[in-house]
């Protein structure tokens, strides 16, 4: 097979490639299965590094999906809510066990959530008043508020739920044992994490004994892994690598849509972004369609609004589709104070339309988007300057406010009822990813009415009016929806990827016979 350099390569990660192929060639009767990703340990918590743990199979929630979007139970069998909707009782999966070999049990789940809300994460934002373990296998968890989505919160990695000799004495995560179908081994700093199959595991047996998960920012080099046969399952990869693995041998490639969408984030303090009419303007000035086919290479991601298909309940046909008019967005612009200067950009009130706009490149089409973006904007005046840097940089600019727009890509799926991550982006708190200087007082009421809303045929209309007030005001604007690419080794077999991301990636996956 042909071989690639990999380009933008660390020492030490050079170092883990090589150790990981002494290992294959060494001990070839215990193959490991290497999947590679862009993502690494952000902290040894739960709360900003358990969606690794629970991708790779070493923790489980009490809830999930049913790749629908629909919430099932995991470790919690079933549940039930009082007659007031402000106590929730949770029952138990029997005989189930960590991976230090304690009981699953009502007393260890209550521990798990309990730190995890005071992490102040997502169930912070859940209405949670208590939670208390009741008998072995029966859990009680009451709400300040009638609260419905509250078993979706509990589907998300934050709330996964570990042993309590995973703690140290003051809460501190120290070892990770939980009660999925891996076990973590070893690590080797925030890059290279080890697992082996769980011979104990309560659910569908692991076909594959040792797995291991490299952190590889570049999508490039995650692709030339799969090509040269160092990975068996490469994800977050470009368009452009999907069609170079599609024409290798040996390798194939899953294409997915995912509740994710590209969004520019706009600081709504600025005079550029401050009204309706200017985000509007915006919006129309660009060209979805063709970032859409000429560059993410699927003309069906140009994003209509803010969630695609694959977010079923949050997406609907009632809203007027976003759409590309120049001459409406020039229109719109001059009625809004904007005239062009001698440079033929933008002016008012001795002002230029002329922003910077951050964005990272660990999604590896961010910065190609951004760069077309900046051509379509200048069209009707309006110069904007790209910087590409990290993903955090973004919540720092934010933190002392110098953040002027954003090219992100949000997952509205981490919480499998998207009111999650909405509320959070979009509520009277927004968060790092959301709505910046933009309040809507009308919004903050349908979210409110939505969370304290069981009855589905009136949670279906508030979700249109939510989704509603969002495709009017544009505080922030939908560019594209996303397509996971994933390459895949021909090595392996069974491959189910879930769409909302919440199950393991290994969840049937078995060596080629």
């Amino acid at each position: 097979m042909k071989r690639f350099i990999l380009p933008g390569i660390t020492l030490l990660m050079l170092a883990l490639f090589f150790s990981t192929t002494v290992v294959a060639v060494e001990k070839e009767e215990e193959k490991v299965l290497t999947v590679v990703s862009p993502w690494r340990l952000k902290g040894m918590n739960l709360h900003k590094s358990g969606f690794l743990f629970a991708r790779m199979g070493c923790v489980e929630t009490l809830t999930t999906t049913d790749n629908r979007g629909k919430i099932v139970g995991l470790l919690a069998r079933s549940w039930t809510v009082s007659p007031d909707r402000l106590t929730w009782t949770f029952t138990l999966r029997p005989d189930i066990t960590f991976h230090d070999q304690t009981p699953l049990t009502a007393g260890a789940v209550s521990k798990s959530l309990n730190i995890a809300l005071k992490n102040r994460g997502v169930l912070a934002k859940a209405k949670i008043a208590e939670i208390t373990p009741i008998s072995p296998r029966t859990l009680r968890i009451t709400t300040t508020q009638p609260f419905a989505p509250l078993p979706a919160y509990l589907a998300h990695y934050s709330a996964a739920i570990v042993s309590e000799g995973s703690f140290d004495e003051q809460g501190r995560l120290k070892h990770i044992y939980g009660t999925g179908p891996y076990i973590l081994t070893g690590q080797q700093g925030d890059i290279r994490f080890d697992f082996k199959a769980n011979p104990s595991y309560w659910g569908e047996k692991p076909q594959v004994q040792y797995v291991r998960h490299l952190g590889i920012p570049e999508a490039k080099t995650r692709a030339n892994m799969i090509l040269n046969g160092e990975a068996d399952m490469a994800f977050t990869l470009s368009p452009a690598d999907m069609e170079e693995l599609q024409a290798a041998e040996g390798v194939r490639v899953v294409a997915l849509t995912i509740p994710r969408t590209r969004l520019l984030v706009l600081n709504c303090a600025l005079p550029f972004f401050s009204t309706v009419r200017s985000r509007q303007a915006l919006s129309l000035a660009i060209d979805r369609r063709g970032i859409a086919a000429d560059m993410l290479r699927n003309p069906n991601s140009m994003a209509t609004q803010l969630l695609p298909y694959a977010a079923a309940m949050w997406h609907t046909p009632e809203l007027i589709p976003l759409e590309y008019n120049l001459l409406q967005a020039r229109k719109m612009l001059e009625e809004d104070g904007w005239q062009p200067g001698e440079d033929d950009i933008l002016e008012k009130n001795g002002q230029r339309f002329e922003f910077e706009l951050r964005t990272y490149s660990t999604r590896p089409m961010l910065p190609v988007i951004a760069a077309s973006l900046q051509q379509q904007l200048r069209k009707v005046g309006i110069e904007m300057h790209v910087v590409v840097g990290k993903g955090s940089d973004i919540p720092a600019h934010r933190a002392d406010n110098t953040l002027q727009a954003a090219l992100i890509a949000r997952n509205f799926a981490l919480i499998p009822d998207a009111i999650g991550t909405i509320y959070n982006d979009f509520g009277p708190d927004p968060g790092n990813w959301g709505a910046f200087h933009w309040q809507s007082d009308e919004l903050n009421e349908l979210l409110e009415r939505y969370l304290e809303t069981f009855d589905q045929e009136r949670a279906e209309a508030l979700r249109v009016d939510i989704l509603t007030v969002l495709q009017r005001e544009l505080p922030v604007i939908p560019i594209s929806w996303y397509e996971h690419i994933i390459g895949l080794s021909d090595r392996i077999e069974g491959v189910n990827i879930d769409p909302y991301e919440l199950k393991s990636y290994l969840n049937g996956v078995r060596w080629a016979r």
